[in-house]
């Protein structure tokens, strides 16, 4: 529910903050740079998880002392406590807002994608969009599209289409 209402949001702020053309002269790479850019968001969200779980810690240590009565004996302490945390504060703060602006530019460059995934032909579309979108391996594209369809026949189909379409453009 909330993956639909940030893309609306995204959606609006794409129709407001653009010219309403989007480039469908994408290729591969462009493809490529969307997968790359769900990765960064995944690391950083990463990131954002270990600095709450660090700032969440409690920092415990083990001190030696002396008996403050006679006698004046060696004792060892426990101390625990939280640490200070405005620096990790600070990084958490900022990672947020990378994390916000990645999320963003993904998130155009999705709109981009799927506009280019339009433009190929209807089985392409259904290959991009499970492999590649959808983050699926190669057997599972030949799963459901079926057909009798092999995971290395549609990878050779989409390499084929891909390197024609880079010919014609160029």
């Amino acid at each position: 529910m909330r993956a639909l209402t940030v893309r609306r949001r995204l959606l609006r702020f794409w129709e407001v903050h653009s010219d309403g053309e989007v480039s469908t002269a994408l290729d591969k790479g462009t493809l490529q740079q969307y997968i790359d850019a769900e990765n960064v968001i995944k690391q950083t969200e990463q990131q954002i998880r270990k600095l709450r779980e660090q700032r969440e810690a409690v920092l415990t240590d083990i001190v030696k002392g002396s008996n403050p009565n006679y006698p004046y004996e060696e004792v060892t302490f426990r101390i625990e406590g939280l640490g200070n945390f405005d620096y990790t504060d600070k990084q958490l703060r900022e990672l947020e807002q990378k994390l916000d602006q990645r999320r963003l530019d993904a998130a155009k460059l999705r709109i981009e994608t799927e506009e280019w995934v339009n433009t190929l032909p209807p089985r392409l579309q259904l290959i991009v969009q499970i492999k590649f979108l959808g983050h699926g391996t190669w057997e599972e594209v030949a799963r459901k599209i079926g057909h009798g369809s092999t995971s290395e026949g549609l990878r050779k189909e989409y390499k084929r289409y891909m390197s024609l379409k880079s010919e014609k453009e160029e």
